[in-house]
């Protein structure tokens, strides 16, 4: 297996609300392992996420996306952040 890349930077927060945002979707990605998340290589480079209430969401670690809606709204998402924390 690759090691993967980084996470994506996270977008410079403009207003305060959205370093809030970014700081509860931070503490979400550290707590999936507690909240039944698990995760699943299904290539060297994707690997899926399932979650409790949601999901499947597939993370690329090589393109350094996740195509769940959050991550297409915000550029960064808790699968994303959280999915490390899931070894």
């Amino acid at each position: 297996m690759l090691t993967p890349l980084p996470p994506p930077p996270v977008p410079e927060a403009k207003t305060l609300e959205e370093a809030r945002l970014q700081a509860r979707v931070w503490g979400r990605a550290r707590s999936l392992p507690d909240e039944g998340y698990s995760a699943t290589f299904l290539t060297e480079d994707v690997l899926e996420i399932s979650g409790p209430n949601g999901g499947p969401y597939r993370i690329d670690t090589m393109a350094r996306t996740c195509d769940c809606p959050f991550f297409a709204e915000h550029g960064f998402c808790k699968h994303w952040w959280g999915w490390p924390h899931l070894w």
